[in-house]
């Protein structure tokens, strides 16, 4: 087996990589705060080559199971990729949801995503048709969601001053950073929605 490694030698243009996806061509995208690049099935690293990402600063990729890449930058602009191309881009200006953090594809139900804010709003909806189509969930008290995974059905959101979870189109606050004191441990997480205290550690733990 061989070891490789892109750094800024390599042509990596930042030491800041946020997020890494590949797609079913064997791509790899490499989301920095100076731009996403892309490391070909040849092992090549290059600019991704589309000036609306090129610089920009990269927040997150996610993977969707119909094989676009999902991706946000800072500014809150929506993309999707296919094959190596930028396939849908919307612009923030024109988005009608603002202040965008975080992006997950729903694998239940392909082309639709969830969409995590500043505020305690979730949105769900369709990319392609602009989410003239799209719900709104009210996550209070938690605010700016930097995470979310769907699991068991449910959707587990990490905001920046707590965690909860979403199912049945109802939201319920698992922990928020006034309930506690000190360093967060597992046994700090009750199972009030049934699920396990691990699950809900690992997802809080991956936001601190």
């Amino acid at each position: 087996d061989e070891l490789l490694k892109w750094g800024k030698s390599e042509g990596l243009k930042s030491s800041y990589v946020y997020s890494i996806a590949e797609d079913r061509r064997g791509n790899m995208y490499i989301a920095t705060n100076e731009g996403l690049m892309i490391i070909d099935p040849s092992m090549e690293l290059r600019n991704f080559g589309d000036p609306r990402v090129d610089d920009a600063y990269i927040r997150s990729l996610r993977k969707s199971n119909d094989g676009y890449i999902y991706g946000i930058d800072v500014d809150g602009n929506i993309f999707t990729i296919l094959d190596g191309k930028i396939d849908t881009y919307l612009d923030s200006d024109t988005s009608p949801v603002k202040g965008v953090m975080s992006i997950l594809p729903d694998t239940d139900n392909l082309g639709y995503v969830y969409l995590g804010t500043e505020t305690s709003q979730v949105y769900y909806g369709n990319l392609k048709n602009g989410f003239s189509d799209m719900e709104t969930y009210d996550i209070s008290p938690i605010t700016y969601v930097e995470n979310f995974e769907k699991i068991d059905g449910k959707l587990w959101i990490c905001g920046g001053n707590g965690i909860g979870t979403v199912w049945d189109g109802n939201f319920y606050k698992a922990i928020h950073l006034n309930d506690i004191n000190g360093n967060v441990s597992y046994k700090d997480i009750k199972p009030e929605m049934n699920c396990p205290e691990l699950i809900a550690y690992n997802l809080w733990a991956y936001n601190l």
